[in-house]
């Protein structure tokens, strides 16, 4: 498990994480996901199975882990995880 807070996380950050092949969950709390000129923040990772992001600040985020089972999606501003 993984679990990150508070600070920016940008695509360079998401890019190594498909590097951690024994990661399973993954927790994002009160984060801006992105860089400033990103549009959407891409998440791929073969053997990550939950993702939790809490009151983060992102654009658009697209999901590709091949044993994905579970996402909590909690937002400050309520905006619906599409």
């Amino acid at each position: 498990m993984l679990t990150l807070g508070r600070g920016v996380l940008n695509d360079v950050f998401f890019c190594a994480l498909m590097e951690c092949v024994s990661l399973q969950k993954l927790s994002i709390t009160d984060a801006v996901l992105g860089s400033g000129g990103a549009q959407e923040i891409q998440l791929r990772h073969d053997s990550l199975r939950c993702l939790q992001i809490v009151k983060c600040r992102v654009l658009r985020i697209a999901i590709r882990f091949v044993q994905f089972f579970t996402v909590l999606w909690t937002s400050k501003y309520n905006f619906p995880l599409s």
